[in-house]
């Protein structure tokens, strides 16, 4: 956003006549915008480990807004799960759809902004459509439901008991976990409840003689749990239900990801 604000700046300074200020702004922020994607995908094909988005505290964001609706949508859009999916997708299928999806411009505004014909806007947008839609998650918990099994699942981890733990999980359970190379983390995804658990179970070992804290608050826009030992953020750890059981879990324990939050209480 910085970049654009100087660039059109520039543009001011320099006098040129913009006839449409909106359009012109819009294009220089979505093209800088797929730039930058192009740029961290090629960064991450070096990433240690599975990525994950930096966790948002998106209560926060609530408390500051006096419209409910605004900030459901704008929490469902910054849900872990969204985000990974978005991140499958190329530069401009992402900008098409999210141009689309978010925004509902029409395919003739981006095709301007993408510098695409209208059918290619349109192809890729119903491409990027099909693909979130194919692994989205059928069954998504109301919130006083979702909060209600996360504290179940809060509470089967500060038992440190392997048990009640692994009762929560699914059998079909998978978990993400990102270190990014700088904190211990399972370098591939984890499958199944048994293997799961154990994981689960060997990091409240190892945190047991320290102090540690559970605290329930919405991440990304869904209630997850803030994990802290001896005062500072170990990890974020959000999780997705089916038929109330954990189906998804993610860490996020990369230090990097997590220093806005150190300062937090």
């Amino acid at each position: 956003m910085q970049e654009v604000y100087l660039h059109w700046h520039q543009l001011l300074k320099t006098g040129s006549a913009v006839d449409e200020p909106g359009a012109m702004l819009t294009t220089l922020t979505v093209r800088r915008a797929t730039d930058l994607l192009r740029k961290l995908s090629r960064q991450r094909e070096h990433y240690v480990g599975s990525w994950l988005p930096s966790p948002l505290l998106t209560d926060e964001l609530a408390d500051s807004s006096d419209d409910p609706q605004r900030h459901s949508e704008l929490a469902s859009a910054l849900s872990i799960a969204l985000l990974r999916l978005l991140e499958t997708l190329s530069p401009t299928e992402r900008a098409a759809f999210v141009l689309k999806q978010g925004f509902d411009f029409s395919y003739r505004e981006i095709a301007a902004q993408l510098n695409l014909s209208e059918a290619n806007c349109r192809q890729l947008y119903h491409r990027a459509r099909r693909r979130l839609a194919g692994d989205q998650q059928r069954f998504k918990p109301e919130p006083e439901q979702h909060r209600a099994l996360m504290q179940g699942f809060s509470r089967a981890m500060e038992s440190g008991e392997l048990a009640p733990l692994t009762n929560m999980l699914a059998q079909d359970a998978v978990l993400y976990s990102d270190g990014g190379g700088n904190a211990l983390a399972a370098l591939r995804p984890i499958y199944g409840a048994d293997k799961i658990g154990r994981l689960m179970g060997g990091l409240i070992k190892k945190a047991a003689p320290l102090a540690s804290s559970f605290e329930i608050r919405e991440v990304n826009g869904r209630p997850g749990m803030i994990w802290r030992v001896e005062g500072r953020v170990e990890s974020v750890i959000c999780a997705d239900f089916r038929d109330g059981a954990v189906s998804v879990i993610y860490i996020i324990r990369n230090p990097d990801k997590l220093a806005h939050l150190q300062t937090r209480q």
